[in-house]
């Protein structure tokens, strides 16, 4: 009686097993990427700019010399300037 380790088992359980762990990794890298893309359903949350600096970790006058230089989007709230969420994102993947 063969034992499951036979000449043409491995092969065919590599194989299997290989192909598996491809698709697991091909289902992983796009759950990935959809998480990493913003929902059309979800709206940015707007950050105020103490909350846009920890974020970034950067003080608040670097945070501002960056908004000047037009390096980071912002929107006028009244009189508050906020941050979007997303422009944190933008920020980090060109840093990245």
């Amino acid at each position: 009686m063969p034992d499951a380790w036979s000449t043409n088992e491995p092969d065919l359980m590599s194989d299997r097993l290989h192909a598996a762990v491809m698709e697991l990794v091909e289902a992983l890298r796009d759950e990935i990427v959809v998480g990493a893309r913003p929902s059309e359903r979800e709206p940015d949350r707007l950050l105020s700019i103490a909350q846009a600096a920890r974020a970034l970790g950067i003080g608040r006058t670097a945070l501002y010399s960056e908004i000047w230089a037009g390096r980071i989007r912002t929107v006028k709230v009244g009189r508050r300037r906020l941050v979007p969420s997303s422009a944190i994102g933008e920020v980090a993947s060109r840093q990245g």
